[in-house]
């Protein structure tokens, strides 16, 4: 692969599309995986609700997602590269 078409980390024979926001590895379309977590910020009379959204390679979506299984969060679980729903992990 030329310099102008990055090649995926995992997958050296196909176009890396973007980067892991984590650990920085070029991935391909197969690799990518979003991460979504919703957070809460504020008293309750002022609550805030927002998002963050993180494109990640395997390794590193699922290493963030046990992390927050372990912390009780609101884990995402992945289908595919950009379709993804959220339930909240039950004690």
């Amino acid at each position: 692969m030329t310099s102008d078409n990055p090649s995926c980390y995992y997958h050296p024979s196909r176009n890396a599309i973007t980067k892991c926001e984590f650990c920085g590895k070029l991935i391909c379309v197969e690799c990518k995986n979003i991460f979504q977590q919703s957070h809460i910020a504020g008293p309750p009379e002022h609550r805030s609700y927002y998002f963050t959204r993180n494109e990640l390679c395997t390794p590193c979506f699922y290493d963030k997602r046990i992390k927050a299984i372990k912390i009780g969060r609101v884990v995402p679980i992945c289908f595919g590269p950009e379709e993804f729903i959220q339930r909240k992990i039950r004690k």
